[in-house]
């Protein structure tokens, strides 16, 4: 089954990003997030790239990881905040 989650990580200065995770074959959903988790502990920068910017961020300024599942035709609309 797919499975995607909207990833909101929020640094020490309070600026969020925002990137979407997708697992094509995804169990069930603890262990699609404790996945997500185990990923993130194992980086020391996190690299997010957008059409127009790109953003290299040291984990240990990364404050909170937000993880919520999403839907198919579920509507999401989301940018980079400054």
């Amino acid at each position: 089954m797919k499975r995607t989650f909207l990833l909101i990580y929020t640094t020490v200065s309070g600026t969020t990003y925002k990137e979407f995770k997708t697992f094509q074959d995804g169990p069930d959903y603890d262990t699609c997030v404790q996945r997500i988790i185990d990923e993130f502990d194992e980086l020391v920068y996190l690299f997010l790239k957008d059409d127009s910017q790109v953003h290299y961020i040291n984990v240990d300024h990364i404050e909170s990881l937000n993880i919520q599942e999403v839907n198919e035709g579920q509507s999401i609309i989301y940018d980079f905040e400054k």
